[in-house]
């Protein structure tokens, strides 16, 4: 009961009291460093290869494969991932954790130069990306309506 008498007696000392640890606080919060996504590399790399006028089917045959073929043979890789599209071919190398972004994007660079007489001529020159977490979005966002009235060429 000592709170609440003291509190009754003394409003200006509880008053100053609270207002202490409100400034306090907001000093705290202001200094306290906040870093929801820590600078971390991922040892992945992305190969895209874009081969004009080809269907799913030739891109994984004539693409996907041969360079997955050529890709298993590098140190450190854990899963390899492709994905075939219309006119587009994307292979992801995943590598263990001990191994440094930039050498394996140059061994995958390397690689894919050995692999290149193999595939098809008419392809264009492969991309190939690393990952960067810092990069990627946090959120994406879709609005979408239920009236049937507004339609993307009447916005």
């Amino acid at each position: 009961m000592w709170v609440s008498d003291t509190s009754i007696r003394q409003p200006v000392l509880v008053t100053m009291m609270m207002l202490l640890a409100l400034v306090m606080g907001l000093i705290a919060y202001s200094s306290l460093p906040v870093n929801m996504l820590p600078d971390a590399t991922l040892p992945a790399v992305a190969v895209s290869v874009v081969l004009p006028g080809a269907g799913p089917e030739e891109i994984a045959d004539q693409v996907a494969k041969p360079i997955e073929d050529g890709m298993g043979t590098l140190e450190g890789v854990k899963h390899i991932t492709s994905y075939s599209y219309e006119n587009l071919g994307v292979l992801v190398i995943e590598f263990g954790s001990e191994y440094q972004v930039d050498q394996v994007t140059q061994d995958v660079r390397d690689k894919l130069t050995q692999v290149r007489p193999t595939l098809p001529t008419d392809i264009q020159e492969p991309i190939i990306q690393k990952f960067d977490i810092a990069t990627m979005p946090i959120m994406s966002i879709a609005v979408a309506s239920k009236d049937p009235s507004l339609t993307p060429d009447r916005l």
